[in-house]
């Protein structure tokens, strides 16, 4: 979780993964340079909970963020959620089910978009693309539109660590989740798509997609990158 001045809404999302009905988790929080309250609030969960474990770094952004999380982790799954972001209780505990049912490497899911105040309102759920798809199929329909919920991913470490860190170059920032996806349907990893809504999305004025200038021209920076 990476997480960077975010006071108003941690609590709540730390607390959506202590909520999980499967218990067998670890939240690595990546402070990453902040200046308001959200350190003591992470900490203040961490003395409660030793699953909850508290990192910082000076200011780097998200794909720093979740790749120092990732690099002290300990298990054999990699799951993400933003400091914004909510699990419902049921995530973790439905996604395992589907990643032994399907052998696949990744699992994702549709979620509920919510809409603060301030934030301009949309769909309340994701175009995902349900159903089990192999590598070179998600690539295609990647290369057109990202349609996975970072939130709602569950990775097998093993594929995560063949595709390689999310990249960390300005260019591709708050695109970073969109980049790894491409690389991990790439290498061949196989996908898995719930039609369940195990995620909610928070859409803020400060959130860093809330504008599509935001996130559109790091997404066409993915694409041309991997585009032949």
């Amino acid at each position: 979780m990476p997480a960077y001045n975010t006071e108003k809404f941690i609590g709540e999302s730390i607390q959506s993964v202590i909520d999980q009905t499967y218990p067998n988790w670890e939240l690595l929080v990546v402070d990453d340079g902040s200046t308001d309250k959200t350190a003591g609030i992470i900490r203040g969960f961490a003395a409660r909970d030793n699953r909850v474990v508290y990192l910082f770094q000076q200011n780097g952004r998200q794909a720093k963020a979740r790749n120092t999380a990732i690099e002290h982790s300990h298990g054999t799954l990699i799951a993400f959620l933003d400091a914004d972001d909510l699990w419902l209780p049921e995530k973790l505990e439905c996604q395992l089910q589907a990643l032994e049912a399907t052998n696949a490497d990744v699992v994702y899911s549709n979620g509920l978009i919510i809409y603060e105040p301030g934030a301009t309102a949309g769909r309340n759920d994701f175009a995902i693309v349900a159903g089990t798809i192999e590598g070179p199929k998600m690539l295609d329909i990647l290369l057109l539109q990202n349609r996975i919920p970072v939130q709602s991913v569950l990775v097998r470490e093993e594929a995560y660590r063949n595709a390689g860190p999310f990249d960390e170059s300005p260019q591709f920032h708050g695109c970073e989740d969109y980049e790894m996806w491409i690389r991990l349907a790439a290498s061949g990893a196989l996908f898995h798509g719930m039609n369940e809504k195990l995620i909610k999305y928070r859409r803020h004025p400060s959130a860093t997609t809330h504008e599509n200038s935001g996130w559109l021209k790091p997404a066409l920076r993915v694409g041309g990158r991997h585009i032949d």
